[in-house]
């Protein structure tokens, strides 16, 4: 059949077809509070393996199988570390299917499949708020001030100390070749966990939108080049450069990073912290958990 034929065709069929209904997850969505809960409210596939895996901990309940709610509790522990990232969730929850002894619904996906969630925790954003980039700076989601009540979190003294060529120490402990800004770094609802070991980095990023959808990524290892620690995810590109105020964060291209990382209407805008939004009483802040401790 030529195209020209064939598209009337099935133009028809759709006209005929019922409207699709959005899949729903096991949870009710107006209660949803963390990145990996909003990505699986935005993301049909990840809600139909949501309600699968209730179905199938259900029948393993009512088959008393031993110690299965502290497996299951753990599995969800690692699971919230993929973030919002519907690859990595999609992969973890069709392990646990199997896991179970449930088939995958749709189509089916041999056990150990997909992405696993990546080792290590990455901080997860509390629910609330809204953020923008900092003016002439990519999206900007409306009615979102990017410096925090009060300028910021401040350090013992208001500054932190600066070494020649302009980065800075804080308080004389980097590691050797390091820059010294390791750090958990707050604006607003959006935060970066970020650890400096001079030509390689490891770090974080997690936001709220005011629309009420997140991204959140898990710890990515990056390198040192022109200036910033660069990382690649497939086509995803994170940078984290320093400026004479603060990290900037820019995420390109745009729509490869939102459907890594974030839920439907989410998106990771170009955004800075400033140096003086680094929370000082967290030593590792790939360890602190921003959800439950805040900005510390």
């Amino acid at each position: 059949m030529s195209l020209s034929r064939a598209l009337p065709f099935a133009l028809g069929l759709a006209l005929l077809a019922p409207p699709a209904m959005a899949a729903s997850p096991s949870f009710d969505c107006t209660k949803a509070g963390t990145p990996t809960e909003y990505a699986i409210c935005d993301n049909d596939e990840l809600a139909r393996l949501d309600v699968a895996l209730a179905e199938a901990y259900a029948r393993a309940r009512a088959r008393g199988e031993p110690g299965l709610r502290d497996r299951q509790r753990a599995w969800i522990k690692e699971r919230d570390r993929c973030g919002a990232n519907v690859a990595c969730l999609a992969g973890s929850m069709r392990q646990r299917l199997a896991e179970l002894g449930a088939p995958v619904p749709g189509q089916g996906t041999p056990p150990g499949g997909g992405v696993q969630p990546p080792p290590g925790g990455g901080i997860q954003p509390p629910p609330g708020g809204g953020i923008q980039p900092p003016p002439g700076g990519g999206i900007q989601p409306p009615g979102f001030n990017p410096q925090p009540p009060g300028g910021g979190i401040q350090p013992p003294g208001g500054s932190f100390p600066v070494f020649p060529g302009g980065s800075l120490q804080s308080g004389g402990q980097s590691a050797p070749g390091a820059f010294g800004l390791t750090g958990l770094y707050c604006v607003g609802s959006a935060a970066l966990a970020f650890r400096d070991e001079g030509d390689r980095a490891t770090f974080n990023v997690a936001l709220f939108l005011e629309n009420g959808h997140a991204c959140g990524t898990p710890d990515l290892s990056a390198t040192f080049e022109n200036g910033g620690w660069t990382a690649r995810d497939g086509a995803c590109t994170l940078r984290v450069a320093r400026t004479d105020t603060g990290l900037s964060l820019s995420a390109e291209p745009m729509l490869d990073c939102r459907q890594l990382y974030c839920g439907a209407r989410a998106m990771i805008p170009d955004l800075e912290f400033p140096y003086g939004s680094r929370a000082p009483a967290v030593a590792d802040p790939l360890a602190w958990n921003f959800m439950e401790q805040g900005c510390g």
